[in-house]
C-alpha cells in the first residue's frame, strides 16, 4: 500500500491504519517467489516511512519504491506523505513509527528537545527551491509590503524563504507577510489570482510559473550550499535493536540515489507517478535540475549540519551545544556496500 498524503498533524495516527486512498497505486514490481512446496526467500519486512514533502527532492524514496529497490533489500515499504517535516518528525518522536524522512531542521529541533532520535542518512544535501512572484515584482527587494505563501509556517521551506529573502535585503518578519497555504499547486493558484504576490516552490513549478509569465526571482540551488534538505532519521533504540533492517533501509536509499543518475527512464517514471506530472518537457527539466545537484553520498556534509544547528539555535538556545556528531550517526553508512 502506498498512501500519498495525510492532511495534518492531527492525522498522524492514521499512518498505521491500512486504509486505501485515492492516490495512484505503486507500479507492480516482479519478485522472485517460490511455490508453496518449495523453500522460498524469507518474506519481505514491512515498514512505514513517513516523508515530509511531495516534491522532487524526495526522488530517491520514490525510485526505491517504484524501482523495486526496497524489495531487493528485503523490505515492503509504505511511503506516507504528511505534508511537512513537523508531523513526520512528530510521528517518529511519539513512537508511532521507527524512522522517517523529514527535513534537517525538523530533526535538529527534535534532538535539541531531547528526543531519542538520530540522523543516519541524507536524501537531498542542498537547497532545491525557487522563489517565484507576480510579473510586476522585478527583484526580491520589490517583495516588501507584499504577502507570500508557504506550505507550512515553521517548516523547512519557511526557513529557506527567510534565508533567500535575507540574501536580497528583505526581512521576512518585518518587511512582508507570510501565510500558510498548503502544497505547491494551491500556492501557484493563489499567485495566479493575486491572493499572494510570491511563493517558494521546487521544480518543475518554477518552469510552470515562467511559462505563465510569472517571474523567477532566485534559485537557492545556485548557491551550492551544503544543507541537509531531506534526511533519514531513526529512533536510536530501534536502530540499535533492528540494526540489519536499518542498514537495508539506508542501503535502499543509497542504491536509489545511484539509480537516479544511471537510470534516467526509471527516475523520470517515478517523478511522473508520484508528482502526477505528465508533461515530458517538465519532467526532463526536473530530472536535469536534480541531476546537477544530486550527490550519491549516504551522509550529509558536516558543514551543512552545522548550518542547520546554527539556524535552530537562533530560536532554540538549547541547540547551541549540539555538534554535527550529536545529530548524525555515521556508523550505519560505514556498513553499506
Amino acid at each position: 500500500m502506498v498512501v500519498s498524503r495525510l492532511a495534518s498533524a492531527g492525522l498522524v495516527a492514521a499512518i498505521l491504519c491500512c486504509v486505501a486512498c485515492s492516490s495512484p497505486a505503486r507500479p507492480a514490481v516482479a519478485t522472485d517467489t517460490a511455490g508453496a512446496a518449495g523453500a522460498g526467500p524469507p518474506p519481505l519486512e514491512r515498514l512505514t516511512i513517513p516523508f515530509s514533502q511531495l516534491a522532487a527532492g524526495n526522488a530517491p524514496l520514490f525510485i526505491a519504491a517504484d524501482g523495486g529497490i526496497f524489495e531487493r533489500n528485503g523490505l515492503d515499504v509504505d511511503l506516507v506523505n504528511l505534508g511537512s517535516g513537523q508531523p513526520a518528525q512528530a510521528a517518529l518522536v511519539s513512537g508511532q513509527v521507527d524512522l522517517t524522512a523529514s527535513s534537517g531542521p525538523s530533526a535538529v529541533n527534535a534532538i535539541a528537545s531531547g528526543a531519542n532520535v538520530v540522523v543516519v542518512g541524507v536524501i537531498t544535501d542542498t537547497l532545491p527551491y525557487q522563489l517565484i512572484a507576480s510579473p510586476d515584482v522585478r527583484s526580491v527587494a520589490d517583495l516588501r509590503g507584499t504577502t507570500l505563501g508557504i506550505n507550512r509556517l515553521g517548516g523547512l521551506p519557511h526557513v529557506v524563504l527567510r534565508f533567500m529573502l535575507r540574501a536580497g535585503g528583505v526581512d521576512a518578519d518585518q518587511d512582508l507577510r507570510v501565510i500558510q497555504l498548503g502544497e505547491q499547486p494551491e500556492r501557484l493558484a493563489a499567485l495566479r489570482t493575486g491572493a499572494i504576490q510570491g511563493t517558494l516552490v521546487g521544480p518543475p513549478y518554477g518552469t510552470i510559473a515562467e511559462r505563465e509569465g510569472l517571474r523567477l526571482l532566485a534559485d537557492s540551488a545556485e548557491l551550492g550550499l551544503a544543507y541537509p534538505n531531506g534526511v533519514l532519521t531513526m529512533n536510536r533504540d530501534w536502530l540499535r535493536t533492528h540494526r540489519d533492517t536499518a542498514r537495508r533501509v539506508l542501503q535502499s536509499l543509497l542504491d536509489a540515489k545511484r539509480a537516479f543518475r544511471t537510470d534516467r527512464e526509471l527516475a523520470v517514471r517515478a517523478l511522473q507517478h508520484w508528482l502526477q506530472v505528465d508533461d515530458p518537457t517538465l519532467l526532463a527539466d526536473m530530472y536535469d535540475y536534480f541531476s546537477r545537484i544530486a550527490r550519491e553520498e549516504a551522509l550529509p556534509r558536516p558543514e551543512g549540519v552545522q548550518r542547520v544547528i546554527d539556524e535552530v539555535a537562533a530560536e532554540r538556545p538549547e541547540a547551541r551545544s549540539l555538534r554535527p556528531e550529536d545529530v548524525v550517526d555515521t556508523s550505519l553508512a560505514a556498513e553499506l556496500r
